[in-house]
């Protein structure tokens, strides 16, 4: 079977960024459908396509995942820098791609740098998404208090979190 053609998966990768900017495992699913299986060989497959690219957005991502799947975090948060710096004003955007640094972060068990990931969105485009985010990888973290404090903030707006304020109380009065 021949290599797969960068021109190829850049078109899904294109359409995919446009569908679902902030999907982490459909940037997986894109290098899979490519022919890229490990996350060594989706790096050089971003690396060589990048430069193709009119917008190489969905290729940073893709890399930073192979990245973090290699645990290879300082190169990772690298070219999350070099995503954020592709629309340095444009604060949907920014706001967008700290998000994803966050859920990267967080499915790495890095905490800590998902948190003020996801605040650094919350301070670009204030979602109760990202305060949700937030309010789990705390929670994942063992500061549940802090968890609690932001799932009744958010219950305070959406109803639909009371279960989760109500859930995390209970946990706690256990404690």
């Amino acid at each position: 079977m021949p290599p797969p053609q960068p021109t190829a998966a850049l078109s899904s990768s294109q359409t995919a960024i446009r569908e679902a900017p902030s999907d982490v495992p459909a940037y997986e699913a894109i290098w899979k459908r490519a022919g890229l299986p490990n996350p060594s060989k989706a790096i050089a497959f971003t690396e060589k396509a990048e430069r193709m690219a009119e917008d190489p957005r969905v290729l940073l991502r893709i890399r930073a995942e192979a990245q973090a799947q290699l645990h290879d975090y300082p190169a990772m948060r690298d070219t999350l820098n070099r995503l954020r710096s592709l629309h340095p004003d444009d604060a949907e955007y920014l706001a967008d791609a700290w998000f994803f640094a966050g859920e990267l972060e967080r499915r790495e068990n890095n905490f800590g740098h998902a948190i003020k990931a996801y605040q650094h969105s919350y301070r670009l485009s204030p979602k109760d998404s990202v305060l949700a985010a937030i309010a789990y990888t705390a929670e994942q973290q063992g500061n549940l208090e802090k968890a609690l404090r932001i799932y009744g903030q958010l219950a305070s707006k959406n109803p639909r979190y009371r279960r989760d304020q109500d859930r995390l109380q209970l946990r706690l009065d256990r404690q």
